[in-house]
């Protein structure tokens, strides 16, 4: 089984397997998190995954339990063995060994992004027309998705960590429309797709203090290269997209 290693820029080790990419808090971390399965900002989290459903099979993903919530408390303690109330997590359909790692450094503070991504039937604009109605947290599985875990070796408040959030999402997108990809519903560019989520790990005890992760700052500088470059070529080997 090929297994890749990526240290990142916290500190923290991300370990890929076929089947998920797992990273392993090496100490305290501020974490937020889009997962059902302890999301929001965390500073009590140990691990953070992100899951291929599909484990390099061409079956249909299948969902383990009635709401997705569940499905991935299930799939931290029975496949990945991790503890569920200490770990948050992203599932996918895109293939671990198509992962793109990308990192950047300006003086003491780095950024990496560890990134999965496919578009296939399920690239959408802000705006479109939806097409299913949640109800009671019912779970749906859709083709692509577009994962991004990004670290930042920096201390920041919470308002910084939603700035770096905000930053991110819009790096994806800037990396769909220089890609010229489009929504499957309607005539307008892809901002992305149905499915996607996003995971920030930043580190508390750091000595570089950041407040702005905004597009002004070097700070959003790094992030919106690192995702943008991550996703294109996580999209390029998932799917073989080129600008």
């Amino acid at each position: 089984m090929h297994i890749r290693e990526y240290k990142l820029a916290t500190g923290d080790t991300a370990r890929l397997d076929h089947r998920a990419a797992i990273i392993s808090l090496e100490d305290e971390r501020r974490v937020l998190s889009s997962s059902l399965l302890n999301g929001g900002l965390r500073s009590d989290l140990n691990f953070v995954f992100n899951y291929d459903e599909l484990e390099e099979k061409t079956k249909r993903c299948e969902m383990l339990a009635p709401t997705h919530e569940e499905h991935l408390k299930i799939v931290a303690e029975n496949i990945l063995k991790l503890p569920s109330c200490q770990t948050t997590g992203l599932t996918t359909a895109a293939q671990m060994r198509n992962a793109a790692f990308c990192e950047a450094a300006y003086g003491a503070m780095t950024v990496s992004a560890l990134v999965t991504a496919g578009v296939s039937g399920n690239a959408l604009r802000a705006g479109d027309r939806a097409t299913l109605d949640q109800k009671d947290g019912r779970p749906f599985i859709l083709g692509g998705t577009i994962n991004v875990i990004l670290a930042i070796d920096a201390d920041l408040p919470d308002g910084t960590m939603l700035q770096a959030f905000m930053t991110c999402t819009e790096a994806k997108t800037a990396a769909l429309e220089r890609l010229g990809c489009r929504s499957v519903v309607s005539d307008g560019g892809a901002t992305g797709t149905g499915t996607d989520g996003v995971i920030i790990i930043a580190k508390p005890d750091s000595e570089l203090r950041m407040t702005d992760a905004g597009k002004h700052f070097k700070l959003g500088e790094l992030i919106g290269q690192t995702v943008e470059t991550a996703v294109r070529k996580a999209l390029y080997q998932q799917e073989g997209w080129t600008s």
